[in-house]
Order: C-alpha cells, then structure tokens, then sequence
C-alpha cells in the first residue's frame, strides 16, 4: 500500500518520457509489433533504454503472446523477432555500462529473454544454456522493483516451460541463486521450490500455474 504513489508517479515518468508506447498502455492493434513503435524505441536515448530496460525488452513478447492468443501467427512471429532484436540492442548497452547490481539485474533478464525466445523456437538446449547464464547473473543482481516474487514474470514463464519440458536442475539452481537477493520472506519460497524439485516434486508454484491453465 505505501509503494502505491511512488510506483504511480514512477508510471506517470515512464508515460511522459517514453510515450504512448509505454509497456501497460491499450494499443490500438495489440496482435501486431507496428513499425511506429519500433521507431520510437529507437529514438530513446541510450540511457533512457537502460533505465527501463526490464520494461522495454518484454513489451514484445507481450504482443507476441496476445497474437498467438488471436491465432495470428505473423503477426506473432514479427513480434518474437522484434523482441529478439530489443534484446540483442539492450544486450550492447548493458555490455558497455559499469557493472553494477542494476546493470547485473538486466543481464539476467537478458539471458531469461533469450531463453525464452530459443523456447519459442524449439530450442530447449538454448534455453537452458541462458537460464544457466542467468543464474550466474542473478546470484549478484537485486530483485527487480517491479517484481513482487523476487523474478521477473519473464523469468517465471521459462522456468514453468522448462519444467514442462523435463528440466529440473537447471530451473532449481536458478531458484537457489534467485533466493540470496530477495527478502527473507521470499526466500522460503524460493529455497522449497528447490528442494522440491530435487525432491522429485513440483513445486507449489508450478502446480498453481498449472491448474491455472487447465
């Protein structure tokens, strides 16, 4: 309740600086990735990108996910490859930045966006090949600000594909690397849903997911 004005001014910033491309703002053709949009991430400036890169970078995959919801596969296939392509502008930009948690904190979600796009392309390797990157990322990177669960609902999505997919101690050393920068009341989440998963158990949270599904 105390974040609430602070997140809503924060919000209010990203609008005015970033315009009405803004992640979370109705657009007027959701199931397509338009070329306007493009160009206005663009023109940002570099530090402006940075500052909201986690925002920016999933903005895609979100209309991706609500073409694949439409059945519109083209559109859904510009909007992965966009998104690929924001990942890979983001990816030069924190590379050239001075390390830091917040830089560490982008590159993490980096390696979870790539994942989640080689998931997309059939790529299981791939995907954990980056969530493996990302846990090397996450053991010294804060909780995203944005994040109520201690990672990033990009992050969430691959480590629930990749347990439907068979992967298990990959998913369960990204939760445990998760776990040392959270508070400590996220911290038991993380840490059981990791032992769960040595255990031979899904965890609590992967179960919800699923009965959310069906």
């Amino acid at each position: 309740i105390l974040a609430g004005p602070a997140h809503d001014a924060e919000y209010a910033r990203m609008v005015k600086l970033l315009g009405q491309t803004a992640p979370g703002l109705p657009l007027k053709s959701p199931a397509s990735t338009r070329p306007d949009e493009n160009a206005a991430f663009e023109q940002l400036s570099d530090a402006l990108k940075l500052e909201y890169a986690h925002q920016l970078l999933w903005q895609p995959y979100g209309l991706a996910m609500r073409a694949y919801d439409q059945n519109d596969e083209p559109a859904a296939k510009a909007a992965l490859e966009n998104f690929k392509r924001r990942a890979e502008v983001i990816e030069r930009l924190a590379a050239a930045a001075p390390a830091s948690g917040a830089t560490a904190s982008i590159v993490a979600d980096l390696h979870i966006a790539f994942g989640t796009y080689a998931m997309r392309q059939g790529d299981r390797r791939e995907a954990v090949r980056r969530l493996t990157m990302a846990t090397t990322a996450a053991a010294t990177a804060p909780a995203q600000a944005d994040s109520v669960t201690g990672i990033s609902a990009g992050a969430t999505r691959l480590t629930h594909d990749l347990l439907t997919a068979g992967e298990r101690e990959s998913v369960a050393a990204f939760y445990d690397a998760v776990s040392k920068n959270v508070e400590p009341w996220q911290r038991r989440v993380f840490e059981d849903a990791a032992a769960a998963i040595r255990a031979g158990r899904m965890p609590r949270e992967y179960q919800s997911y699923l009965a959310h599904m069906r």
